[in-house]
């Protein structure tokens, strides 16, 4: 079982935007999930939804949820896709995997669990998220 992330753009990002949260999930059941978020003035989410037949529902904007969890660098997300009935928590194995490289980056391996169970991987690039 795998991903294959075929990155189409390192450029940097526009002024207004201020990094990116990309999820690549494998849920119990078969289904798979990749969301993104450019975050910004006016964040951008988009993603797929891979039924375990191997179905893709494309999702835009209004069919995701991705609310970060406490912390300018969040230890948890909230990923929803109501249309759907997932409401997850996405948790990074190592929370304190954050580099300060020229553009401050972490990856890695998470845990998933709610309204399904399952483990994935998570990228956040940018700037870090103001403290709530």
């Amino acid at each position: 079982r795998a991903w294959l992330d075929r990155e189409w753009s390192s450029q940097p990002l526009d002024r207004a935007q201020t990094g990116w949260d990309w999820f690549a999930l494998t849920l119990d059941g078969g289904r798979r999930l990749m969301a993104a978020e450019v975050r910004g003035a006016r964040p951008y989410r988009f993603g797929s939804l891979i039924a375990a037949d191997g179905t893709v529902t494309p999702l835009e904007g209004g069919d995701l949820r991705i609310e970060p969890g406490p912390g300018a660098v969040p230890a948890s997300f909230r990923l929803a896709v109501p249309g759907a009935g997932l409401d997850l928590t996405v948790v990074p194995v190592n929370p304190e995997a954050w580099m300060t490289t020229t553009i401050p980056y972490w990856e890695g391996p998470v845990r998933v669990t709610g309204s399904a169970a399952g483990a994935g991987y998570l990228e956040m690039t940018g700037r870090p998220r103001p403290r709530r």
